[in-house]
């Protein structure tokens, strides 16, 4: 199930927000938090909230738990500009146009994610899966193919023959 939040009139352009948004957009919410509390501009701050927000609503209409939550779509638009003057030489002004965002939020739930109830036997069963899987990595051999030295020719010879070579030589 998909939540939906909208923030509207922001003070903040949406240039400078579509920088944020992109580093979350896709991911999921630990992840997305995690990111946002390491940035230091406002849009960061103003995101982090938003998402604080929508993870909170999701939660109380029981639409999932946060660790099976993620950013589905994430958007930046333009909202009314409040126009300024500014004066300027010889009597003249200067318009300033103070931008304004409308970020819209949506969270689903993970697809193919368990919830978040989760029986006694399945955690031990889990572990003892978890604990077979690394064994099973630990005797795995690195699948890397040999380069051959014949096809590997060297680049420094080629960028000293190219380097030093007279005009009239080819």
């Amino acid at each position: 199930m998909q939540t939906l939040m909208r923030l509207q009139r922001i003070r903040i352009a949406p240039r400078k927000m579509r920088m944020v948004i992109d580093l979350v957009r896709g991911k999921k919410v630990a992840l997305a938090r995690d990111v946002l509390r390491f940035k230091t501009n406002k849009g960061a701050r103003i995101l982090s909230k938003l998402l604080d927000s929508a993870i909170a609503t999701a939660k109380s209409l029981g639409q999932g738990d946060e660790s099976n939550l993620m950013v589905l779509k994430i958007a930046v638009d333009e909202g009314p500009k409040l126009k300024r003057w500014r004066a300027r030489a010889k009597g003249s002004a200067y318009e300033i146009q103070k931008k304004v965002s409308h970020i819209t939020l949506i969270l689903d739930e993970v697809k193919g994610a368990k919830s978040a109830s989760v029986s006694r036997k399945e955690i031990k069963t889990g572990q003892e899966a978890v604990k077979k899987d690394q064994v099973a990595i630990k005797t795995e051999k690195p699948k890397f193919k040999a380069v051959s030295s014949e096809l590997k020719t060297s680049r420094t010879e080629k960028g000293v023959q190219r380097f030093f070579r007279k005009s009239g030589e080819k």
